[in-house]
């Protein structure tokens, strides 16, 4: 099931969305429904979710997109699909492979079409996704904050580490593993290193005692551990 959130407030609209959907396709399970911005990021943040349907026509696309959301997306593997009347949003390109445009002109039935095709066509690896959520759950335990690019960076450095179990990978965090974090994200190695340890030293204090001093390496280390302990 491809559980999924949509926003719109146009309660009748909403209702001929839902029936359309279920109509057509019972693989998308329509479990969240959202008016505004600030509840869109609650659900994408705390519950597990495949997909995103933004209409809210009277919002402009500038209002509607959300580098926070964004990068929520490429974490946890969400879907986005924006749905526009304006022309002029229809060569809008994104960088993040996991948010689409589709022009709202069409009928409902058509749209639907369209979002199945871009379903079929970017089957969920639901094993990396699990880990990918593993990994911010325990960083937001840590007290990491999502709003710093450190804390993206820091994701995939974990990520990396998980997927590439070799016994010398953190002897060197720089040379073994952030080196691909910057090429995946076109930055400097210094530039990740950087913001990895930014978003370290900003941990609030009140998850943190006196005698706690977090080390990206070490933050790696307990991650690591800790998903270790949950998939065995």
């Amino acid at each position: 099931m491809i559980k999924t959130l949509i926003f719109e407030s146009n309660i009748n609209k909403l209702t001929n969305i839902i029936n359309t959907i279920n109509n057509r396709n019972k693989e998308i399970n329509i479990r969240y429904i959202a008016t505004t911005m600030h509840e869109v990021k609650n659900v994408i943040l705390k519950e597990d979710i495949n997909l995103v349907l933004f209409f809210q026509e009277g919002l402009e696309l500038s209002q509607r997109t959300d580098k926070y959301i964004e990068e929520l997306s490429k974490i946890k593997n969400i879907k986005i699909i924006y749905f526009f009347k304006d022309k002029k949003y229809a060569y809008v390109k994104n960088k993040n492979e996991n948010i689409f445009f589709l022009n709202n002109n069409d009928s409902l039935e058509n749209l639907c079409k369209k979002v199945e095709k871009i379903i079929l066509n970017n089957i969920w690896d639901e094993t990396i996704y699990n880990i990918r959520r593993k990994i911010v759950l325990k960083l937001i335990e840590l007290g990491y904050n999502l709003k710093y690019k450190g804390t993206f960076y820091l994701i995939d450095a974990i990520e990396y580490c998980y997927t590439n179990n070799k016994s010398d990978t953190l002897n060197n965090l720089e040379k073994n593993v952030y080196v691909h974090v910057a090429k995946k994200y076109n930055k400097s190695l210094n530039n990740i290193k950087t913001n990895i340890i930014k978003a370290t030293q900003m941990i609030e204090e009140r998850y943190t005692t006196k005698n706690e001093y977090y080390t990206p390496k070490l933050v790696i280390i307990l991650v690591l551990l800790h998903l270790k302990e949950i998939t065995q």
